[in-house]
């Protein structure tokens, strides 16, 4: 079962056109920590499609998944493609 968290991201750098006034704004976007056999953590954003990092340990993780979301959202605007829209789903566990 996944660890969800609450991850906070400072957006200084976005154009506010692209993003409803978002600049220089702090946002949180849920987080899954899923835990892996071998030891360390996968740490994945369901509200960024395809954001998805790792560390070995849960710290670690964090400030990975804190990079890849920075640079996630920094590619979107470098391609002036607007922020995906934040659902804040709700992460449940798999049968």
């Amino acid at each position: 079962m996944p660890l969800v968290r609450r991850v906070s991201l400072g957006l200084p750098n976005l154009q506010p056109s692209l993003y409803n006034g978002a600049m220089n704004q702090q946002h949180e976007f849920g987080v899954a920590f899923e835990p892996q056999d071998e030891g360390g953590y996968t740490a994945y954003v369901p509200d960024l499609p395809g954001c998805v990092s790792e560390g070995d340990t849960l710290e670690e993780a964090t400030a990975m998944i804190q990079e890849g979301m920075a640079l996630y959202l920094d590619s979107r605007r470098e391609r002036g493609w607007s922020l995906p829209k934040i659902e804040h789903r709700k992460l449940v566990p798999a049968a």
